[in-house]
């Protein structure tokens, strides 16, 4: 389980099937044939050529999610609804320890091999039997039987009924035994990559990926996309540029004041859309040391916070959290009903009749107990540039409301994550209940299990909160898949949080989604879309660019 976490983690310090349609080409007015996507990939001035997807490298190539593919889907627009791919169905054994999927039998490798389940327990088994990878191995694995080539049998050695999503990701991502075998897995490079996906490597430069589609693709034809070129952009100011002058088309870049600077340019072809990740972004308290110790000021710190004002330092297009910090757009039908349709607001009085309510008093803009000052710190990631902007906003409301003198500490972000998980903190902004599966997102930022002494790293539960009620409804959870059950308990959880406030929800995460569709329409409605537009999400990225067309304007000009 602490291996998930710690996947987790490492992730965020870093989204139906296709139409079988016609795939003319639309040429430009210069006679070119418009048949080539082009997205960017921020972060890097070069590619490295590594489509190993478990490289310990610190340099891979990028989008390998639209190379290899899982064997299910997890459908953020559908409450993380599980839903096929390479695994036609799966079902557990009644005791949660047997996991069986049942693969599909019309897939095959880019190379002709056919996909079978002996590929599904050689990828699966890899963290297990290698060390040295970047994946780690699925938690509890008993072992795995394959009874026939499209049936793959996953033995734990407990339940772990929520284990599933995971095989939604990239780190469980199918590769093909018949050629990875034959390699030593740490060290290979996989310049030339075979796979169940939509796409091959057609070309190889530090500037420039090309993919091309391919024609026998098991999910269908596309509706104009022939090829993918994949470019790099160091900063987000230079991949602005580039889809400003149409140099891409998409990209996936949070924009400050987007609605002027980018939608506004050019209002027929430039769309900026934001889609929930579930999760939410804020404050975490500390609960074994200092002041936040005391639930009167976790709840007077976070009554002081006005999240509508800090959006509109910063206004890239989120939405304010909802106190639980769980997403109403995603987990809506889970919450309670009186919290389901709640988002933080700032409120003065209920800030300073807690404040009184507390054992502290503030006296030169400290918090004071028996004559002892106890100041606190706000500890933020000077890599999020959101949070460089929100950090002296929320100071500043801290001593407008509450009179408190807030030292702001604005770290790199290896520094960051270390005082994070040590504990080394007052308050830190933090990423809050990440994951695509209720009970895990919970569990790792509630769960007592997690706690650790001030000083030593925890995976999760970095706050170290305890609750023996909240144990035991997660344990409650851990036991079920039951969507009534779950969310039975994610209610009762949910009022504990928003009573005894281990964080402070500011806003909700966001995919952030830039399209400049002068070449390529076809985009989803962000009111109804069944799958999330964003370059980096498996199987919906493909999706996504299986639904373009040609801008038939392009064509008419």
């Amino acid at each position: 389980m602490k291996s998930r976490i710690i996947a987790v983690v490492l992730a965020l310090a870093l989204i139906v099937s296709g139409a079988a349609c016609s795939t003319e080409r639309t040429k430009s007015p210069t006679g070119q044939v418009v048949d080539t996507l082009k997205l960017a990939m921020g972060g890097a001035t070069s590619y490295t050529q590594n489509f190993n997807p478990f490289s310990p490298a610190a340099n891979k190539s990028p989008l390998m999610n639209l190379i290899f593919e899982p064997l299910i889907r997890v459908n953020r627009a559908d409450a993380m609804k599980v839903e096929p791919w390479l695994a036609k169905s799966y079902e557990f054994s009644s005791d949660g320890k047997k996991l069986t999927f049942h693969l599909r039998d019309d897939v095959t490798w880019s190379d002709g091999q056919p996909f079978t389940s002996a590929d599904v327990k050689y990828t699966l088994e890899l963290p297990t039997t290698t060390n040295g990878l970047a994946v780690a191995p699925i938690p509890d694995l008993g072992s795995i039987e394959t009874p026939d080539e499209h049936t793959v049998v996953v033995n734990y050695t407990k339940p772990e009924l929520h284990d599933l999503t995971n095989y939604s990701k990239i780190p469980r991502a199918i590769v093909p035994k018949h050629l990875w075998e034959k390699q030593d897995p740490v060290k290979w490079t996989n310049k030339e990559p075979v796979s169940t996906g939509a796409f091959t490597l057609e070309s190889f430069s530090p500037q420039s990926i090309r993919l091309k589609v391919r024609d026998n693709y098991w999910n269908g034809k596309f509706n104009g996309v022939k090829h993918v070129e994949i470019k790099p952009f160091a900063s987000e100011e230079s991949g602005k540029q580039m889809l400003l002058k149409n140099q891409i088309t998409w990209a996936g870049m949070s924009w400050q004041n987007y609605q002027t600077d980018f939608v506004g340019a050019d209002p027929q072809h430039n769309h900026y859309w934001t889609y929930p990740a579930g999760f939410s972004t804020g404050l975490l308290f500390n609960m074994k040391k200092g002041p936040t110790t005391d639930v009167h000021i976790r709840r007077a710190l976070y009554a002081a916070i006005n999240a509508d004002d800090l959006s509109k330092l910063f206004n890239s297009g989120t939405k304010t959290a909802n106190p639980t910090g769980l997403e109403p757009d995603t987990w809506g039908s889970y919450l309670p009903s009186d919290l389901a349709n709640v988002r933080h607001q700032q409120n003065v009085e209920l800030a300073k009749s807690e404040l009184k309510a507390s054992d502290y008093t503030v006296e030169n803009g400290t918090l004071t107990k028996g004559g002892k000052s106890y100041p606190i710190t706000l500890i933020t990631n000077s890599d999020d540039s959101t949070w460089n902007t929100y950090g002296p906003a929320v100071q500043e409301q801290f001593k407008q409301v509450l009179g408190l003198k807030v030292k702001l500490n604005a770290e790199p972000g290896q520094s960051w994550s270390r005082d994070l998980g040590n504990g080394d903190f007052q308050m830190i902004q933090q990423y809050l209940l990440s994951g695509d599966d209720i009970w895990a997102s919970l569990n790792a930022q509630l769960n007592s299990s997690y706690v650790v002494p001030i000083g030593k790293t925890a995976v999760a539960n970095q706050g170290r909160f305890e609750n023996p009620q909240v144990d035991k409804l997660l344990n409650q959870m851990a036991q079920t898949l039951d969507t009534n059950a779950l969310k039975q308990r994610t209610a009762e959880i949910s009022k504990i949080i928003v009573d005894q406030v281990p964080y402070a929800p500011l806003h909700s995460a966001t995919y952030y989604v830039n399209v400049n569709s002068t070449d390529w329409i076809g985009w989803p409605d962000p009111k109804s879309a069944e799958y999330i537009p964003h370059i980096t999400q498996p199987v919906d990225a493909t999706i996504t660019i299986q639904h373009l067309k040609p801008n038939p304007e392009k064509a008419a000009r």
